[in-house]
């Protein structure tokens, strides 16, 4: 706070010394910060004359000092540069207080820290000893050791029977893989035989169903041919009635080859023609109605009907002559169009019927052609078939015929005792296998035993030199603290010598700065 004049917010202070003929200048700033005051570190920097040789940390400030004074800070502040009150409490201090407080700058404590810390290492490595002294494996290790003997001659001797027990097992093996193979041998004659058999069960039934089959195939081929001949009586039947049709047409003057749109236009024309009849009826009609009327007009009264003027007798009865004659005309003309209107009529009547008549026979006669179409087709493939299954069923014979020459039979006595050789063979296999099996589940005791008593023994060596190494320890770490009470009066009365000189120096450099 006294480096910071009252009212002002920064300030740089500069300390210059002297030390081995060379000036050094520290400079630092301060800057107020609310109620507090702290430093600026862009203006902290070090230099030897014009040499900047640190800035900015104060670690590196620091260790720049200790090297060119040979005294670290603390040890400065609380020797070289002791503010008056700091002076003050020092010199109120007991001696074992400031005693207590020297050996803190110099290090000195330092050595009472690690005498104590030595104690409670100390005590963890005397209760490790006593733990191991105390150790059962360490104590009976020489049981441990005759127990590991014994262990390895057992071992040993299960090692012989287990090699005697296999040579056995090996020769029963044997003897079982050769009885096994022969039960095999006569097992597989006996499958071969039953194999045959059942081949034999399978053809005959297979030749049963082909006969079967055959039959009923030959059957319907039967049955297929006779439909056959009936669709081509009716075929027969349809082309005789087709042909005669076509003689009417022909009668006609038509050709029955012209497709049903000609025809169509062929009756259309017939009802075109006897409409035109039809009216030409109409009109004949009219002018016959419109004859007797001057007839009658002329008859009655002698005047002409057209412009009413009186006729003579002649010119009346000529008219009347013309007009009767004109009436026998027409009423001639009039039957004529209707004997043609019915002719008419009639050849449209013939016409129709006739095609349709046609048409019908066509459409059935294509049926016909399909259904005899498909029945041939039936009758090919079953044809096919039944050649198929005789083929087959010469085949199912022929194959029935070989087997029948192949058919073994076995005695069954063989069986038995091929059986036998092998179940007496295998059981002397499994009581061997089951003693090889056991004397191995022993051998493994024993190698399981003599390994737990081989990491038992490994286990109490290593224990007995760890007891032996704690022993050591312990031996140094005695040596170590007693060596540490000792020095502590000897560094301290070295330090104060040292130090007298060092300050009568400083005072003899700082005297000698100033002269006259």
């Amino acid at each position: 706070d006294y480096l910071l004049r009252e009212g002002s917010d920064v300030c740089r202070a500069a300390l210059k010394f002297i030390e081995g003929g060379k000036e050094y200048i520290i400079w630092r700033g301060l800057r107020r910060k609310g109620e507090h005051i702290v430093q600026d570190n862009e203006h902290l920097k070090l230099f030897e004359g014009n040499k900047l040789l640190a800035e900015m940390r104060n670690e590196a400030i620091a260790e720049q000092l200790k090297s060119i004074i040979g005294l670290d800070r603390e040890i400065f502040r609380e020797i070289m540069w002791v503010r008056q009150e700091k002076l003050k409490e020092i010199l109120d201090m007991t001696p074992s207080e400031r005693q207590k407080k020297m050996d803190q700058l110099f290090g000195i404590s330092d050595y009472e820290i690690s005498w104590a810390n030595l104690r409670s290492i100390q005590r963890w490595y005397e209760g490790e000893r006593e733990t191991l002294t105390r150790d059962p494996d360490v104590i009976n290790i020489g049981d441990m050791q005759k127990k590991y003997d014994e262990a390895v001659k057992e071992l040993a001797l299960k090692d012989a029977e287990l090699e005697e027990a296999r040579n056995n097992l090996r020769e029963a093996e044997e003897k079982l893989r050769e009885a096994s193979a022969r039960l095999e041998e006569i097992k597989a004659i006996r499958r071969k035989s039953e194999e045959i058999k059942m081949e034999e069960s399978r053809l005959m039934a297979g030749i049963s169903s082909a006969e079967a089959l055959c039959a009923r195939l030959t059957n319907d081929i039967r049955e297929r041919k006779a439909r056959i001949s009936d669709l081509e009586e009716r075929l027969k039947s349809l082309n005789i009635q087709e042909e005669d049709i076509k003689r009417r047409i022909a009668d006609l003057g038509l050709t029955a080859d012209f497709p049903p749109n000609y025809i169509q236009s062929y009756v259309d024309s017939i009802i075109e023609q006897t409409s035109s009849i039809q009216g030409e009826k109409e009109h004949i009609r009219e002018e016959i109605k419109r004859i007797r009327q001057r007839i009658s007009s002329l008859m009655r009264e002698n005047k002409c009907p057209l412009c009413l003027q009186d006729l003579p007798p002649e010119y009346k009865n000529g008219l009347l002559t013309q007009l009767n004659q004109d009436l026998s005309n027409y009423e001639r003309q009039l039957k004529e169009l209707d004997e043609n209107a019915r002719e008419l009529e009639q050849l449209r009547s013939i016409v129709l019927t006739a095609f349709s008549t046609l048409q019908s026979i066509q459409s059935k006669r294509e049926e016909v052609f399909r259904q005899l179409e498909t029945e041939n087709n039936l009758l090919n493939k079953m044809s096919r078939d039944l050649e198929d299954e005789e083929r087959k069923l010469e085949n199912f014979r022929r194959r029935l015929a070989d087997l029948k020459s192949k058919t073994i039979e076995i005695d069954p006595s063989r069986l038995e005792d091929a059986q036998k050789s092998y179940n007496d063979a295998l059981e002397k296999y499994s009581g061997l296998k089951y003693k090889v099996q056991n004397i191995e589940v022993q051998l493994k005791e024993v190698k399981l035993r003599l390994e737990n008593l081989k990491e038992r023994l490994d286990s109490a060596q290593r224990k007995i030199k760890r007891l032996e190494k704690v022993k050591r320890i312990l031996l140094f770490i005695e040596e170590a603290r007693q060596a540490y009470r000792s020095i502590q009066p000897k560094i301290r009365g070295d330090f104060i010598e040292y130090l007298e000189r060092f300050v009568q120096q400083m005072m003899d450099d700082l005297a000698g700065s100033e002269g006259p």
